[in-house]
């Protein structure tokens, strides 16, 4: 099994606690709609076919490289045209470069902004929202997340297991050891042995471990309490 193994030096880690996860009308708790499959009822399921464009992240960005990838998946998801949009335009909406951000903050900023195009903004990172052309808030709210299509799973695995197997993509934050932060997308749960392991790209290039994905295990997922989990399945259509 191939595990997440430490980023590359010129990488900062920057998925942050969270200590105000949202929850409001726009984005309801994942077990008040759906639940939990009991663990006997597991099986593995992937949507790893819908991912076909992998980032290679600047900064902290990698709670945003997550979200704009959930945003990819789901227009995937949604048979809509294939379009590779700009994380940094995402990030950028927290104005707290080189510090990281919280999925929270992702997560509404997406519901209310969006993240716009690689095309418009001229690449996909790093390029701060002061040097982005006029109307590109125009161009973000043509991917956005619908809201009531976004869950939040409380931080806990069985959720993020759970949503898999109903085709939902999960977006977790972690605190690794020795400090710091990451932030990945799951889009598939597999099993060796008597282990659960998630799957899903990572934000350090195509190339890294080989083919740009992690895989995770559950004990390795234990922070996600404190570092958050969503569900996501369908975004804007445009």
């Amino acid at each position: 099994m191939r595990t997440l193994a430490p980023p590359p030096a010129s990488v900062a880690w920057g998925c942050r606690e969270d200590p105000a996860p949202l929850v409001d009308d726009r984005c309801r708790l994942f077990a008040d709609d759906y639940d939990p499959l009991p663990r006997a009822k597991w099986k593995p399921a992937s949507l790893d076919h819908l991912i076909w464009h992998i980032f290679d992240q600047a900064d902290g960005m990698c709670t945003s490289n997550a979200g704009t990838q959930a945003v990819m998946g789901c227009r995937e998801l949604g048979g809509q045209e294939r379009r590779v949009l700009a994380p940094s335009t995402l990030y950028g909406q927290h104005s707290r470069w080189g510090t990281g951000s919280t999925l929270s903050e992702n997560v509404d900023a997406l519901l209310k902004t969006g993240v716009c195009s690689a095309g418009f903004s001229g690449g996909e990172q790093p390029w701060p929202l002061s040097g982005l052309p006029k109307g590109w808030q125009q161009d973000a709210a043509r991917h956005k997340i619908l809201p009531g299509h976004v869950w939040n799973l409380a931080g806990q695995f069985d959720l993020v297991a759970t949503a898999l197997q109903m085709s939902f993509f999960g977006w977790i934050g972690l605190r690794w050891p020795g400090g710091g932060g990451h932030s990945v997308l799951c889009s598939s749960l597999l099993r060796q042995g008597n282990v659960w392991i998630v799957r899903g790209p990572n934000s350090w290039g195509p190339t890294w471990n080989g083919d740009g994905f992690f895989e995770l295990t559950e004990r390795q997922c234990s922070s996600m309490g404190s570092h958050g989990a969503f569900a996501v399945r369908a975004v804007i259509s445009s």
